[in-house]
């Protein structure tokens, strides 16, 4: 079977020792399953999304969506609603959501051309779907629509769906790009949890990690502005969860171990491997090797206009639009300052120390792998 082959922007994995190991070479090379929804289907999608919008960039059918799940509760004190998944915790989208991922596994639907965005939440997933929308539409924001809709995220959408096979059909007929030729997802699995059963030849994946103290920080704010998780804890809580792996998606460090493992055995023709921070802070050249890993132009113009599409500014501005007209694309809240070393102004000193030395601790045997951290 092909090597896995495709575009994640991944910030982090999950599995560890020998046993990752194992189930690394099983993923990358057994052999195509046809999966439980019927297999992978012609991306050509011939549907009209909003103006403006990839084709069939409309979004799951609405009535299409099953009764959210009540999961259980990480505290008592500040809730903080999840579901375990695979034994990691996942936000809980559905009673039978294990099982729906196992199956999701198991379908090999992802198709030459593909792009998927795999990140830890909070490292740089939005941003990079933005960078890559816009690299396949001349930097065109408006060809771009709404990347929550027009990226979608596979695992959500599927456990989400009320009819499975017509929510996955639905989301795999989104293309993009001149001819309408590609097609770009994310996850946040863990490398073990991927939800394909393959990464076929043509699939491209970029990886991107970020300081694990800067994403605690992000998504402290990010489940507050939530209503679904129904937290309200104090960072200093939230530190706690962290570093107990108790945050979606589990482990930063294991999800940060499974991804480097699998890029290890893809390699990088096949697997880019980004950190955030050189994505801020040296923005063109990085968005420049990003175009020429998955085959988009890269001439200067382009590049220019990538860059002001894809500023955290502009983006918010655009989510604040959006949101004011029922749009998808979330509220402003789902943005931060898009740069490096919030948690030092975030952070209390002894909440700083606490992390710093916890990531520290979990990092050291992991030295090998391509992370910006300082202690």
């Amino acid at each position: 079977m092909p090597a896995k082959e495709f575009i994640t922007t991944l910030a982090v994995g999950a599995l560890g020792g020998a046993a990752l190991t194992l189930l690394l070479l099983g993923k990358i090379g057994r052999g195509a399953k046809q999966g439980p929804e019927g297999g992978a289907k012609d991306a050509g999608g011939e549907k009209k999304g909003p103006a403006g919008a990839p084709k069939g960039a409309g979004g799951p059918p609405k009535k299409n969506k099953r009764k959210p799940c009540e999961g259980s509760f990480l505290s008592e004190e500040y809730g903080f609603r999840y579901m375990r998944t695979g034994g990691v915790v996942y936000p809980p989208w559905s009673d039978d959501q294990d099982e729906a991922i196992k199956g999701l596994m198991q379908d090999d639907w992802l198709q030459p051309g593909d792009i998927v965005v795999a990140t830890y939440p909070k490292a740089g997933t939005t941003l990079m779907q933005q960078i890559i929308m816009l690299l396949l539409n001349g930097g065109d924001s408006d060809k771009v629509g709404d990347v929550m809709v027009t990226s979608p995220w596979v695992e959500r959408e599927y456990c989400t769906s009320l009819d499975r096979k017509a929510g996955f059909d639905e989301i795999k007929s989104y293309t993009t790009g001149e001819g309408g030729t590609r097609r770009v997802f994310k996850t946040h699995a863990p490398f073990n949890l991927f939800p394909a059963a393959s990464i076929p030849d043509g699939v491209k994946v970029v990886c991107v990690v970020r300081d694990p103290r800067d994403v605690a920080v992000s998504m402290h704010k990010h489940y507050l502005g939530i209503p679904r998780f129904k937290y309200t804890g104090p960072m200093n809580h939230f530190v706690n969860l962290f570093c107990e792996g108790n945050v979606g998606h589990g482990c930063f460090f294991d999800h940060l171990r499974s991804w480097w493992e699998g890029y290890q055995q893809v390699g990088p023709e096949k697997m880019m491997w980004i950190k955030y921070e050189d994505l801020i802070g040296n923005k063109k050249e990085t968005v420049s090797k990003v175009a020429a890993f998955i085959g988009a132009p890269d001439d200067d113009a382009l590049l220019e206009k990538v860059c002001s599409g894809s500023d955290i500014d502009v983006m918010r501005t655009k989510a604040e639009a959006k949101a004011k007209k029922g749009g998808t694309f979330g509220s402003a809240t789902h943005f931060n300052k898009g740069v490096s070393g919030t948690w030092k102004k975030k952070l209390t000193v002894a909440e700083g120390e606490t992390l710093t030395a916890h990531c520290a601790a979990k990092l050291e045997p992991l030295s090998d792998i391509e992370l910006s951290f300082e202690a």
